[in-house]
């Protein structure tokens, strides 16, 4: 039973609504690929446990590919995240060949794919001297990505100062933090340093350790960027599978990553998106 069926099994008819609403937003086409960069505000804020829920909702609500990307040097891993068993890392000869791929199974050959779907790989390990991440991204992938519907990149914990990177290889940008009130204003400021360089951002707020303070909901909803709260579960920590929850705001996450691509695009039919 999927998330929103056990969902819409006991839910007021306004959630059903809602939740409707989502899948809409979900499941709607796109002109260009969704490239998705998950970076973190702030270090332990569930920036890998998040960007690989919204890959796998991309992939079991959408029909096309979804890729995730590992770019961040913690242990965590998105790979791990969306339940890649194998090390999903990638070799010079095989970057080589999925940047000249001229079709999907060129560009999908010698990927690790999870239970779900979803095509993983591994660029975590340091690039040689003198290659920015940029680069490695760009090399590791470059013109291939258009062959999935959604490219999510876990870049992990980076500062304003490395936001460029990300933004280089994504067209929306989404930043998460610890659900209090120091993990939001540092999300909403990482957030805001996006928008002059081209992309719509959202914030996910994750209440990691369960301390999540008074008020932080009537905050989420008068946020200046979209901003979607994951509530905290023991389960993730432990390894299972999150509850109802946490699903829906994984979902309430894709849909809002989904929805700022939309006003990207938007942007960019009155000539202001970035070349």
């Amino acid at each position: 039973m999927s998330v929103l069926t056990r969902a819409m099994a006991s839910a007021r008819p306004d959630v059903v609504r809602q939740l409707t609403d989502v899948d809409r937003r979900l499941r709607r086409p796109l002109a260009l690929t969704a490239r998705i960069g998950f970076v973190a505000a702030e270090p332990r804020s569930g920036c890998s446990t998040v960007a690989g829920g919204v890959a796998r909702t991309a992939a079991t609500r959408r029909s096309g590919r979804v890729l995730a990307v590992n770019m961040s040097v913690t242990a965590a891993s998105v790979a791990q995240m969306v339940g890649c068993a194998g090390p999903a890392r990638s070799t010079p000869e095989a970057d080589e060949a999925r940047r000249a791929a001229t079709c999907a199974a060129a560009a999908t050959a010698g990927l690790e794919r999870s239970p779900a779907g979803v095509y993983c790989l591994d660029l975590h390990e340091q690039p040689a001297a003198g290659v920015s991440s940029t680069v490695r991204w760009w090399s590791a992938l470059g013109p291939a990505a258009r062959f999935f519907d959604v490219v999510v990149t876990d870049w992990g914990y980076r500062t304003g100062e490395d936001l460029a990177a990300v933004v280089a290889s994504s067209r929306v940008v989404a930043v998460t933090a610890r659900a209090d009130r120091e993990g939001m204003q540092r999300a909403v400021d990482l957030a805001a340093a996006c928008v002059p360089l081209g992309v719509h951002p959202v914030v996910v707020l994750v209440d990691v350790a369960a301390d999540r303070t008074p008020g932080i909901r009537a905050a989420v909803a008068a946020a200046p960027v979209p901003t979607v709260l994951v509530p905290h579960d023991a389960a993730v920590a432990r390894g299972r599978r999150p509850g109802l929850g946490v699903d829906l705001a994984l979902l309430a996450s894709t849909a809002a990553a989904l929805d700022a691509l939309g006003a990207t695009s938007a942007d960019a039919g009155r000539g202001g998106e970035r070349s």
